[in-house]
């Protein structure tokens, strides 16, 4: 599997660091794939607690969620790089993972951008040009 996320992954010139798929927790929120069966599960463990787990019958969706977690991480990356002034500083990371998964997939654009939609109605931009 972390071929297969590696080969995706040159397309957006992710860092090698974020490309390790674990098959185990490491106990620090780094998300692991179980599988079990043609069922996967994504979970993240922090000191021996889960806090989190998705359970996924498609695979196209995993790699997916492990994508969102790449993009997320550079996205962030790049709005700390940016100076951004008075802007929420979600406009930068919304913009440009929505970007980065849509070099991967066409679809997981579409898909990340409802997403962010959602979000944005529960907690919309807080500056100047989102109004708050």
């Amino acid at each position: 599997m972390e071929a297969e996320v590696r080969k995706l992954a040159i397309t957006i010139n992710a860092p090698d660091s974020l490309l390790r798929v674990y098959d185990r927790p490491k106990g620090d929120r780094t998300p692991h794939i179980e599988i079990h069966g043609d069922v996967y599960h994504y979970v993240s463990t922090e000191r021996g607690y889960e806090i989190f787990r998705k359970v996924i019958n498609d695979e196209c969706e995993l790699f997916f969620m492990i994508f969102q977690r790449i993009t997320r991480t550079m996205s962030g990356d790049d709005e700390l790089k940016s100076k951004g002034g008075h802007r929420d500083c979600r406009r930068i990371i919304f913009s440009r993972m929505t970007e980065l998964l849509g070099m991967v997939d066409s679809d997981w654009e579409l898909k990340q951008k409802e997403i962010f939609e959602q979000v944005l109605i529960v907690a919309p931009f807080e500056d100047e040009e989102g109004g708050r």
